[in-house]
């Protein structure tokens, strides 16, 4: 996978790990899947940091990315289907929240994302995703209701 995008890649980025390269390999597929170029992401990393052979801030930069590109799209989702939606001002307000704090929804430590996207598989179609998304969201609203009532 690494070599489809070697020529866009550092070279040293081939000297890591196997295992670490496998993870930026995974990152990289998704990436692809959803329509983020590799420049776009080594650009970004160029803004940040002087260092582009760290394999960890490429995978890192690439969630973030990526997490961008899931929520934009379920955010585009939710304003196309807004009448099928119970509250959708409510859930705008989630997404709002999850573009601005999205490091909270990130776990860079196991290189994935943490609620509501931690068990959805990002290569089903994107309108699937963003209405599982959407549902773990509102799913979450009821809960906190139902504890208060229950308190």
């Amino acid at each position: 996978m690494l070599l489809n995008h070697e020529y866009t890649l550092p070279e040293k980025l081939f000297d890591w790990p196997s295992y670490e390269i496998y993870k930026l390999e995974e990152v990289l597929k998704l990436c692809d899947y959803w329509n983020i170029p590799v420049y776009q992401i080594r650009k970004r990393i160029y803004e940040r940091f002087d260092e582009l052979t760290n394999i960890h801030i490429w995978i890192e930069t690439a969630l973030e990315e990526l997490y961008g590109a899931v929520i934009e799209h379920t955010e585009d989702y939710l304003y196309q289907n807004w009448d099928d939606f119970e509250n959708p001002e409510h859930l705008s307000g989630k997404i709002y929240r999850m573009k601005m704090h999205w490091e909270d929804f990130i776990d860079y430590s196991m290189y994935s994302f943490k609620e509501p996207l931690n068990e959805i598989d990002l290569f089903d179609d994107k309108d699937i995703i963003a209405e599982r998304i959407l549902n773990k969201l509102q799913e979450g609203k009821n809960d906190k209701r139902n504890s208060i009532k229950k308190a």
